[in-house]
């Protein structure tokens, strides 16, 4: 027999025993009539048993705690280990995620890009995509992931972590529509409209600017305001300017003189304002 027991000693402590015996020498009735036996001990193999476990079960937590999807596979595409958002967010079981591979995630239009980033991972230890992740009932999400190369027992694994980034999509396909209507109104605008930076160079101006001043955008763009102003005219700019910075007025209003490329000057009224990103001043209008 072999079993592991626990064992009272003499000192009133417990230890964990390994205990194995045989029976031995039969009499004439056939029975046996002595048994041989070993007590080990095994309280360190034990201590270090349950230090295994209790650092799986650490591990697992961490994993599970993670906001994304988490998997790791072999460098033969077999996944080993995966956390529970990996199943809540594909649909998959946990029988049904041991038979899959990456390939199972992705459509194969979408799996080579996917497939080109684990070979960089194999190769050079990490990498990064953003890849529709496919899930178990068809739908296909927006992720990003990020994967490094990891090596156990003389065997590469890749270890991926993938966040969703359907919000972050969508706010940036908002953006994109909020600025193509913003040009659009912008460019049509018959009017003086311009804005500049820090440094007061134009960055951005209507195309009734470009056609009042007789210069294309590619000239304009990045060029001094003070080439558009007369010098009396531009020290009022910067003046107007600085009051605004100094908060004595969000927007000030006030005449100029420009001068077109042909040095024809063209009175205006400038109603202007800062432009502000993060609270700091980054421009004005």
């Amino acid at each position: 027999y072999v079993s592991e027991r626990r064992v009272l000693c003499k000192d009133g402590k417990w230890k964990w025993m390994l205990a194995r015996g045989m029976a031995m020498d039969r009499g004439p009735d056939g029975r046996y009539r002595r048994m041989m036996g070993t007590h080990t001990d095994i309280g360190q193999r034990r201590a270090m048993e349950q230090a295994l476990r209790d650092a799986r079960r650490i591990s697992d937590d961490i994993i599970n705690s993670l906001p994304g999807v988490f998997c790791v596979f072999d460098a033969e595409g077999r996944m080993v280990r995966w956390n529970r958002n990996m199943e809540r967010a594909t649909g998959y079981s946990r029988e049904e995620m041991s038979h899959l591979r990456p390939a199972d995630f992705f459509t194969p239009e979408d799996f080579p890009e996917v497939q080109q980033t684990i070979t960089r991972v194999f190769a050079s230890g990490a990498g990064e995509t953003e890849a529709l992740l496919r899930l178990k009932n068809g739908d296909r999400v927006p992720y990003q992931f990020t994967a490094r190369r990891t090596a156990i027992a003389g065997q590469h694994y890749l270890i991926g972590v993938g966040v969703d980034i359907s919000a972050r999509r969508a706010a940036e396909a908002a953006v994109r529509e909020n600025d193509e209507r913003y040009r659009a109104i912008f460019s049509s605008a018959q009017d003086f409209i311009f804005t500049i930076d820090n440094l007061n160079r134009l960055t951005s101006v209507t195309d009734y600017f470009c056609e009042t001043m007789g210069c294309s955008m590619a000239e304009v763009l990045g060029a001094p305001i003070d080439r558009f102003f007369t010098s009396e005219s531009m020290a009022r700019v910067r003046k107007m300017i600085a009051l605004k910075i100094e908060g004595g007025a969000p927007v000030t209003r006030y005449e100029a003189d420009m001068v077109t490329r042909l040095g024809r000057l063209n009175p205006v009224g400038i109603n202007s304002a800062l432009i502000l990103e993060g609270g700091q001043r980054s421009g004005s209008t």
